[in-house]
């Protein structure tokens, strides 16, 4: 079964996959090869997490999501090159608007991948996403 099996958002360059409870596990596990197999997505190979993403972020995706799977895209989204299907990295989404209706975002990209206008294409995709949920 694949891990990607929820709405996907599309760009020029990009696509973007939620993160879900597989992928964060798998990132956490640093198997790039069952990354790969499940999800047909590229990851650094030997794997390494985007720069400035943690174990404990993708620990705390994966409780929440197991808690609240229905919560999908409101904690990140891995960004990747359509034809390719290498990640380049992610957006993180500190989870559903608060009670003043504010939404933490963060990014994350690999070195090699700097300065290429990703960050800002997969960030503007993401607050898109967002503004069409609230």
């Amino acid at each position: 079964m694949s891990l990607i099996l929820h709405e996907q958002l599309e760009t020029d360059r990009l696509l973007l996959a939620p993160l879900t409870v597989e992928i964060a596990e798998g990132m956490i596990a640093g198997d790039s090869e069952l990354l790969r197999t499940e999800s047909r997505l590229i990851f650094p190979d030997p794997f390494r997490l985007p720069p400035m993403m943690m174990d404990d972020y993708l620990t705390a995706v994966s409780q929440r999501l197991r808690y609240e799977p229905s919560q999908v895209g409101w904690w990140g989204w891995l960004f990747f090159v359509k034809e390719s299907r290498r990640v380049l990295g992610t957006v993180g989404v500190s989870g559903p608007p608060d009670d003043t209706g504010a939404v933490g975002i963060a990014f994350s990209v690999y070195e090699d991948q700097e300065n290429k206008g990703y960050t800002k294409e997969a960030t503007k995709a993401v607050v898109d996403w967002i503004l069409a949920q609230v």
